[in-house]
């Protein structure tokens, strides 16, 4: 997508991109890499099943059956799609059973779906300035269209 617009416009734009999702109940950053080259496709498709993997632990075995209130909340914005594909997301975790954590779900789900990668979770404590961080692809490579809303997982039947 390219956008036809004046550099004060853009700058207006991303500011308030960024304070929009500040302004959200996100909890939570997360990055989640590769660290090897993965299509675009394949790594949706990955971020999928780490969603999925995530709510089951969190969630109990009727996971899907939960409304979306209750699951697990995210913006993943990808970064370098071209060589080392990875995601920074800001996320509402889903409340978890007692005994799990969110943290440790994150970290199991996404080690066992790419032995090669690496996950780092951290609570949010400056809400825009990770707001702007996790965005700044967007703005640099004019990577407007590859970010994903985890209610695109979600089955609407």
């Amino acid at each position: 997508m390219n956008l036809n617009i004046t550099y004060s416009e853009h700058s207006r734009l991303e500011y308030q991109i960024s304070k929009f999702l500040a302004d959200q109940d996100f909890t939570h950053h997360v990055t989640l890499a590769f660290n090897e080259w993965r299509s675009l496709p394949s790594a949706r498709e990955t971020l999928r099943q780490w969603h999925g993997r995530v709510d089951r632990a969190l969630l109990g075995r009727s996971w899907q059956k939960r409304s979306l209130g209750c699951r697990t909340l995210f913006l993943a914005f990808a970064e370098h799609i071209d060589s080392n594909i990875h995601y920074h997301l800001l996320v509402r975790p889903a409340s978890a059973r007692i005994g799990y954590s969110f943290d440790i779900a994150t970290e199991h789900a996404w080690r066992n779906l790419v032995q090669g990668g690496s996950v780092a979770v951290s609570p949010i404590y400056d809400a825009i300035g990770i707001s702007h961080y996790v965005t700044k692809d967007l703005w640099q490579s004019r990577n407007y269209e590859n970010f994903v809303v985890s209610t695109e997982f979600v089955s609407h039947n």
